[in-house]
């Protein structure tokens, strides 16, 4: 927690339970593993317990060959299962239209306070959708991480990210994902994901 202001390790200190990783399966459900989304998963997997799924079973092949603490996804009954025990759900894919496709399958599985980190290239208006409907529907806080520096940064662990979502809902993620420097930036009420959004800048490790 270095670098953060002590009134913000204080909070962080007072987080709800259900921000608090869970004892499962796996900590992190990635899905997409494309150009952006494979390296992102591989990252994550080096550091902890990583469930992976992809249409394209050999992307799935190449992350779990790397790393023994990842776990191959190989159909939907089991990326439900893996799901809801998860603490972090983070989608990385083409469009938000097969964000939504994951959401629909994924529904029954998701928990109150569950967090869905979204990498997924889509506009601002779709991703508060995506926010709205996890939240109030499930509980599940919504993370969007707009990410700059392509497949090289995401292998070297050198991307930046622009994250919209709730202070907490960031700093719950920032536990289960290999986040190595925080910055908090002035709050963006124009590009609200809901109302206590917060924009922040983060470095990957």
């Amino acid at each position: 927690l270095s670098g953060l202001s002590a009134g913000l390790r204080q909070a962080m200190k007072t987080l709800p339970s259900t921000l608090g990783l869970r004892s499962c399966t796996a900590r992190v459900v990635a899905i997409g593993l494309g150009n952006m989304g494979a390296p992102l998963a591989r990252r994550v997997a080096a550091v902890y317990k990583t469930a992976v799924y992809d249409t394209n079973t050999a992307a799935v092949t190449a992350v779990t060959n790397v790393h023994a603490n990842s776990i191959a996804i190989s159909n939907l009954e089991e990326l439900r299962s893996l799901t809801a025990a998860a603490h972090v759900v983070l989608t990385c894919l083409p469009n938000t239209d097969l964000t939504r496709a994951v959401l629909e399958e994924v529904r029954p599985s998701l928990n109150t306070g569950m967090i869905w980190v979204d990498a997924t290239s889509g506009c601002a208006e779709d991703a508060a959708a995506l926010a709205r409907t996890l939240w109030d529907t499930h509980g599940v806080h919504y993370l969007d991480c707009a990410v700059s520096g392509g497949p090289r940064g995401a292998e070297r662990g050198t991307l930046a990210a622009l994250v919209g979502g709730s202070q907490i809902a960031f700093e719950g993620a920032a536990g289960a994902l290999p986040i190595r420097s925080r910055t908090l930036v002035l709050p963006a009420p124009a590009i609200s994901l809901r109302p206590s959004t917060m924009l922040f800048s983060l470095h990957t490790c």
